[in-house]
């Protein structure tokens, strides 16, 4: 079962607006904020948020002549407390990192009831 699921297919779904990429003095920085919120997607399977919200930006690169499939690597992760037990769930990420900002980034949220890294997150709708 994949424990970590994208806002696309998740139960809950993630309205989110991507504020504008601002540069910082430094040449190649990246400084923004992901602001939105978690709501319940359409569907017949209801979203239970937990103790934590786990999310991930994956930068999306398309692949070469040799390898054209879309690629996804982890640019950014955030694990954070969660207070609510019902949806929506208002959220703001920042990202202030010295690399680039990627072209094109993917969201992915789960939860669980601890923060250990080490343990893959359920989606929301487990």
């Amino acid at each position: 079962m994949d424990h970590m699921t994208t806002f696309s297919s998740a139960a809950a779904a993630v309205v989110a607006s991507l504020a504008m990429v601002l540069s910082t003095g430094a040449q190649g920085a990246c400084k923004t904020t992901l602001r939105g919120e978690l709501v319940q997607a359409p569907g017949p399977r209801p979203a239970f948020p937990r103790k934590f919200l786990f999310f991930t930006l994956f930068e999306i690169t398309q692949g070469n002549g040799a390898s054209p499939e879309t690629r996804f690597k982890i640019f950014q992760s955030f694990v954070i407390p969660n207070t609510r037990t019902t949806l929506p769930i208002p959220f703001a990420l920042d990202i202030d990192l010295p690399k680039d900002c990627p072209g094109e980034l993917e969201l992915g949220v789960g939860t669980d009831h601890t923060d250990q890294p080490d343990r893959a997150p359920s989606s929301l709708s487990d």
